[in-house]
This record gives structure tokens, sequence and C-alpha cells, in this order.
């Protein structure tokens, strides 16, 4: 299992993601853990091969049917892909239902700010600063890499809603934490 890991990860290094995929798909199917088809779906996904990731990750699931870390990935790649669709709207909202029965609440801040791209694809923007409010709130406490990019969907909501002075503030947050170019900020028009 050791040379087939090490050759995956070489496959990976090299960009060969098809490659590696199959490589781990392969020892994902000798040595089942959920771990093991996680890796394989995340390198499937990395691979452009969707239906090949949802097959890993649904064997993970049934391995570990409430893994945070799972759902997380599932919920990424749904983001990534469209959050404006049904499947994503279904993935967000069992992350947060995890998360919350968990009691992790970053995880559910993240479920929320997922949630809210959903929302705002449907151009929801007060149901996206119902939801997205709170969960920035609770990130503040945190170093998530999602708070900023939660605070300028924020910023937009705002502006979609011509709250422009809820809209500044949020868009100065964002730009004071140093995270985001000028090349990004050049795009905003305000």
């Amino acid at each position: 299992m050791q040379t087939e890991s090490a050759i995956g990860q070489l496959l990976y290094q090299q960009k060969r993601y098809a490659d590696a995929a199959d490589m781990f798909a392969q020892i994902a199917t000798e040595h089942p853990t959920a771990d093991a088809y996680l890796s394989a779906g995340q390198i499937y996904a990395a691979a452009k091969k969707p239906e090949m990731a949802k097959a890993n990750y649904d064997k993970a699931l049934a391995l570990s049917p409430n893994s945070l870390k799972i759902l997380m990935q599932i919920a990424r790649d749904e983001l990534s892909t469209d959050a404006g669709t049904d499947a994503a709207l279904a993935a967000f909202t069992k992350l947060a239902e995890a998360a919350k029965s968990t009691g992790s609440t970053d995880t559910a801040a993240i479920a929320e700010g997922f949630l809210s791209y959903h929302d705002a694809s449907k151009k929801e923007w007060k149901k996206v600063v119902e939801r997205l409010g709170p969960a920035v709130t609770t990130l503040e406490a945190g170093n998530s890499p999602y708070r900023v990019s939660f605070m300028l969907l924020l910023g937009e909501s705002y502006h979609q809603l011509h709250e422009f002075g809820k809209a500044k503030e949020y868009y100065e947050k964002t730009s004071s934490s140093n995270r985001i170019t000028k090349a990004q900020r050049k795009g905003w028009n305000i």
C-alpha cells in the first residue's frame, strides 16, 4: 500500500490527476476506509471527473455517514461547480445539519455561508444578509479562510439591497484584512 500511495502522490505532483485518482481509488478498493475513498474522490474532482468523485464520496459516506470532513468536501465541490443547483443546496443543507448536530459552530457557520451563495445565485439578497451576518460574526472569532469571501458576499448583498453604507462597511473590512488584492477590488465599482 505504501508503494501505491507513493506512486499516486508522485502522479498527483506531476499533475497527472486522472492517473493519480485511479491509483487512490485502487488503494481505497483494496483497503476500504472513509479517508481512502475521500482522497480518491478529491483527486477525481481535481481531474475534472465529478461522477467518479461523487461515487467515491458516496462510498466514504457509506462508511462514515456524518463525517464533517467528507460533507465539507462535497459542499466545497458543489460550491466550486454551481452553488445554485439543487445538488448544491442539498450538500450545503446536509453539512449544516451535521455541523449543528455535532456542535461544530464554525462548520455550521461555513455551511450557512455556502447556503448564502445558493441564495445569492437566486438573487435573494435579503436572505443572504439574514443568513450570512451571523455566520460572519461567528467566524470573526477564528481564522477561517472563508470569512473574507463571506464578507465580500455580504457587502455585495447590501449593495444589491441599496444599503450602500453597510455595503461600504463590509468592503472596507474586507479590504483592510490585506487579503484582497488591488486587482480584485478594481471590479467592485463602488
